[in-house]
């Protein structure tokens, strides 16, 4: 239902966007700073991998190129400068901030063949916390009211990445509860889009889209249990792309 909502309020902003508005005869300055909100429909892929090199050198693999597909609506502030340049095109430099929540929970399992081939089990649980992005948008006035741009930077996100692990009786006996390893790293990545907007007098409403892929998260932790060491090793490389409603107003 919030998908087909989503979709038919997209398809009408995008009528309304490209309608010319009557009356409008206002030509925006030269210099025009603005603040502006956005709602975005964030969708989180890439690939996830994950193994567990056992007490007995044996590697058990839980994870190999399993999908880290999830989406959210999460919520963005900006700010920003629009320069006009000559032959109606115009650059702008703008700023987003948000909390830009993104979870993705990965349970796994794999048989250990010097357990009987008891299952052994990881639960791990992808999250972003915070993002930040800094772009350079640049387009051309297609009339007086309507604005067709790409745009181009780079994004920094506040990723955490959590594991619990099964602490095992390897003689046999029953489980001796678990341990939770957390490890949390702002990446960098490079972000590109396109967009379209159009002028209510000092105000703009318009729909932009975003990718952003980050390079691979890798992690490695030693876990000690009754004298026996295993190695759990992880690796994701994740991608987010944003669709956005946004309204900002001239200052």
């Amino acid at each position: 239902m919030k998908l087909n909502y989503f979709n038919s309020t997209i398809a009408s902003l995008g009528f309304l966007l490209l309608t010319p508005t009557l009356g409008h005869t206002q030509t925006p300055g030269v210099h025009q700073p603005y603040v502006g909100v956005a709602l975005s429909w964030d969708h989180l892929s890439g690939k996830h991998s994950e193994s567990l090199s056992s007490f007995m050198g044996k590697n058990l693999t839980f994870s190999q190129g399993r999908s880290l597909s999830t989406n959210q609506f999460n919520g963005y502030l900006f700010l920003g400068t629009f320069f006009n340049l000559q032959q109606n095109w115009f650059i702008s430099p703008e700023w987003q901030i948000g909390q830009g929540t993104l979870n993705r929970q990965l349970k796994s399992t794999s048989r250990d063949p010097d357990m009987l081939f008891a299952e052994r089990h990881l639960n791990s649980k992808l999250s972003r916390k915070m993002t930040t992005n800094l772009v350079l948008r640049g387009g051309r006035n297609l009339t007086k009211s309507v604005q067709l741009y790409a745009l181009a930077g780079v994004d920094a996100s506040l990723f955490k990445y959590s594991t619990i692990y099964e602490n095992i009786d390897f003689s046999g006996g029953p489980g001796l509860g678990f341990k939770t390893f957390t490890h949390s790293k702002w990446k960098f990545a490079p972000v590109t889009g396109i967009g379209v907007m159009k002028n209510f007098d000092k105000a703009r409403i318009g729909i932009e889209y975003r990718l952003a892929s980050y390079s691979a998260l890798k992690m490695n932790r030693t876990v000690h249990t009754q004298g026996s060491t295993e190695t759990n090793s992880s690796k994701m490389k994740p991608r987010i792309s944003s669709l956005m409603l946004r309204w900002s107003y001239s200052l």
